[in-house]
């Protein structure tokens, strides 16, 4: 199995805060974007009992001086319920430019084509993170919670496929915003398999809190983390970071990069990793 920790939302460059942890659902904001087409207003939250907000009035309740404009880049496009969808619709994670050539090393070994599509013989699973915060209900608004951001995994996606036919992303998905090009390459689109890897879950989506999607170690900053025994043998490397610092306690995640993919060529260190992804669904 190949594992990519992808670092995904809000946090204090883009967007000015954390996403909120609502009633216990993980709301990653996406980021704000002039490019795309997405508003944050055509995004919405429905709570239990019905109220429904959308995200424009979310992130304003919580931030009234938030400036990034209207729109956002919707990516990775993993929670079905937040907009209308077309019956054609399925989950979706883009990536471009640097961040897709470091995937494509990793994940592949080899430079594709430009209209080159890859089929996975081996799950090839995203887990999302981001910065987060608690978030509370008073007199029907949202405020943040008198606590501590903190880093969390708050989504998933197994890839079946990884598109670089543009045409083709546009003939799937027209309304991703990676089919939407800015001229940026290469480009791509990973689009979900129809099941995780244990075939019991979707092949993406998104968790409801606990304490085990928590990266941030306790009374530590943010980017100071407690990783799962898991990753910490000396067997497992993860991309972006000096060899052997994720056997240190605390790990500190590196400020740079997206995507950190997570290597091993031990059979026994992979089986405890499945062990350790298939745990944070139960």
């Amino acid at each position: 199995m190949k594992l990519i920790l992808s670092r995904k939302g809000f946090d204090s460059k883009n967007g000015g805060m954390p996403s909120p942890i609502i009633d216990g659902a993980m709301f990653s904001l996406p980021i704000p974007s002039p490019y795309d087409r997405v508003k944050y207003e055509d995004l919405s939250f429905r709570r239990e009992n019905g109220e429904e907000k959308n995200y424009m009035q979310i992130v304003l309740e919580l931030n009234p001086r938030f400036n990034g404009g209207k729109t956002c880049h919707l990516d990775p496009d993993i929670r079905k319920d937040v907009t209308q969808r077309k019956p054609s619709w399925r989950p979706a994670f883009g990536q471009e430019s640097a961040a897709l050539t470091h995937l494509i090393n990793k994940l592949v070994g080899r430079k594709l084509n430009p209209n080159e599509t890859v089929v996975f013989d081996e799950p090839v699973l995203f887990l999302f993170f981001g910065l987060f915060r608690e978030a509370e209900w008073k007199d029907g608004h949202l405020t943040f919670r008198k606590s501590e951001p903190f880093h969390a995994i708050y989504g998933y996606l197994q890839a079946e496929k990884l598109i670089t036919d543009e045409c083709e992303m546009r003939k799937i998905l027209p309304d991703h915003p990676h089919s939407i090009t800015h001229g940026k390459t290469p480009n791509g689109l990973f689009l979900a398999a129809e099941k995780l890897f244990d075939g019991k879950h979707d092949g993406a989506g998104v968790f409801s809190y606990h304490d085990s999607l928590r990266l941030t170690a306790k009374n530590q900053t943010c980017s100071r983390w407690k990783l799962h025994k898991s990753l910490t043998n000396e067997a497992v490397s993860i991309s972006y970071h000096a060899k052997g610092s994720n056997c240190k306690t605390p790990f500190q995640s590196a400020r740079i990069g997206q995507e950190f993919v997570v290597e091993t060529s031990d059979t026994a260190c992979e089986k405890k990793i499945r062990a350790w992804v298939s745990s944070l669904f139960t």
